[in-house]
């Protein structure tokens, strides 16, 4: 009897820890990408640079493993399609992250600066006025704003369920989705022939 009553204890452990835990060790499979392009979502009005014929919309969060890890991935796509591509990043901070709402909120007060994403994805616990007074921002300024109520990050999670985003990372390249992490080949592909379509 005792022995069963571990394993009944040990099997509602595994289920109540199963949803962050899964976020750590269970990252989700290459996803190659929907046959059926989300138009609605294959043009934007904010990124880098929303006239653009191509638009890549990223859905992270900092204290997601694999964003964290696809970070460098993202710069370099993001480098070598500059002047050719829209990058437009959308940060839903998930419940499973403690830190993770906190961090969104500093990306926001820094003006969304990709130098606070590279810190914030570095250590999302960390001091984000210290953040703010290394990349030359006003720190009064920027605690003033992160004192306060912040409605893009509730705005931004309805904007991503509405597109039938269900977690991080999330990708939408010229309106095809592609979940978990990508490779680089994958992605680029995709981004040519997006742009070769469009020349």
């Amino acid at each position: 009897m005792k022995r069963f009553s571990y394993f009944l204890f040990a099997c509602v452990l595994v289920i109540l820890l199963l949803p962050v835990l899964s976020d750590y060790f269970l990252p989700w499979p290459e996803f190659k990408g929907e046959t059926t392009p989300d138009f609605s979502i294959s043009k934007v009005s904010f990124g880098s640079d929303p006239t653009a014929s191509v638009h890549m919309v990223a859905f992270l969060d900092f204290q997601c493993p694999v964003c964290k890890a696809d970070w460098p991935l993202l710069n370099s796509l993001e480098s070598s399609y500059r002047d050719r591509i829209n990058f437009a990043m959308v940060v839903i901070p998930s419940q499973a992250h403690p830190n993770a709402y906190d961090a969104a909120k500093a990306y926001h007060c820094s003006g969304d600066a990709k130098e606070m994403a590279d810190l914030l994805f570095q250590d999302p616990a960390g001091n984000y006025s210290a953040y703010a007074q290394v990349l030359g921002f006003d720190v009064s300024a920027f605690d003033v704003c992160m004192a306060g109520k912040m409605d893009r990050i509730d705005a931004d999670a309805v904007f991503a369920l509405s597109h039938g985003v269900k977690g991080t990372p999330t990708y939408f390249i010229d309106g095809i989705r592609f979940e978990g992490s990508q490779t680089q080949d994958t992605l680029r592909n995709v981004i040519d022939s997006a742009l070769e379509a469009r020349s």
